[in-house]
């Protein structure tokens, strides 16, 4: 999920929501509420990717363009940036960017960083990957940067219907030619070819480490960027530094294996504020001191939740 326009310049609050489609090598992204269909991210060409199985909509801070960030059955992952204006009537072709393919097995979860220019995928295997996402054009806020050819309803299309007898007598006898055309059957009606796409070849990723730990999933990136949480088969909860993929921390707690993984998001004092319901200083630094607290939440599969607090 993530917001149609920049928080800065928003005029509504129109997200996009990306899933599969029913071909299970395409991604569609939706528009809601209004529940259009908006863009498409076709299928990838130059490898095989088999499904889709991981998908994430990011803004780019430093462009601020929309970025889709896909991981697929044949651990390939690739990173597709959205159009900057989209059209009210048809659907746009989401533009490859970046494709790599780090693993060996499917890609189980994939989350970005809080500025949007790495990722971090994770997979059936043991490898852990993270991707820096090449540089992206930037258009400022407001600026059109669709193609040269109009869509305006003032511009004429120059395949639009014209009245051939507006120019010619009304007496005028049609040729044998005109004849001929008038009485053949009318040209089939065709779609128009999607866009060409550039050619982007596979990249290996700006860094792996081999965890020896299969099927680590759920991986989500601290709000400030500094960690990121796994939740893996063998019921461990792992966490790593984002800067060089170190395990720094091992939480044991489960018994099967954990499916979900979620940072709290941390709070600075003064987004922490003070509660109006507490009744005295001792209770106010109590609830602040909470909401200051750096917490990872998981699930598994024997169907509890933990609630841990990390450095």
């Amino acid at each position: 999920m993530c917001y149609q326009y920049p928080t800065s310049i928003a005029e509504d609050d129109s997200i996009f929501v990306a899933l599969p489609s029913t071909d299970d090598k395409v991604i569609d992204v939706y528009s809601f509420p209004s529940e259009l269909l908006k863009v498409r991210v076709p299928r990838i060409q130059t490898v095989e990717t088999g499904m889709v199985m991981a998908v994430k909509l990011v803004r780019s801070q430093a462009t601020q363009r929309i970025l889709l960030l896909a991981g697929y059955e044949g651990g390939v992952t690739a990173a597709f940036m959205l159009a900057e204006e989209h059209s009210n009537t048809g659907i746009e072709t989401a533009q490859l960017v970046y494709l790599s393919q780090p693993h060996s097995q499917p890609i189980l979860s994939l989350d970005a960083s809080p500025d949007g220019d790495l990722y971090y995928t994770s997979s059936a295997d043991a490898v852990i990957a993270k991707h820096r996402i090449p540089e992206l054009p930037h258009n400022p806020a407001g600026v059109d940067n669709s193609s040269d050819v109009s869509t305006s309803k003032s511009t004429p299309s120059l395949f639009a219907k014209k009245n051939m007898n507006q120019d010619k007598p009304g007496t005028s006898a049609p040729s044998g030619l005109s004849s001929l055309l008038a009485s053949s059957a009318p040209l089939p009606k065709f779609r128009p070819a999607p866009p060409v796409q550039p050619l982007v070849t596979p990249q290996p990723p700006c860094r792996t480490v081999d965890t020896k730990h299969a099927g680590q999933q759920s991986l989500r990136i601290r709000s400030d960027g500094r960690l990121f949480v796994t939740g893996g088969w063998d019921s461990r909860i792992r966490i790593y530094s984002t800067k060089t993929l170190k395990e720094v921390a091992v939480l044991k707690w489960h018994k099967e294996g954990v499916y979900s993984t979620a940072f709290a998001e941390i709070l600075t004092p003064e987004e922490a504020g003070h509660s109006s319901k507490a009744v005295n200083k001792r209770q106010m630094e109590r609830d602040e001191q909470t909401r200051l607290k750096h917490w990872v939440a998981a699930g598994a599969k024997d169907g509890k939740v933990s609630l841990w607090e990390i450095f």
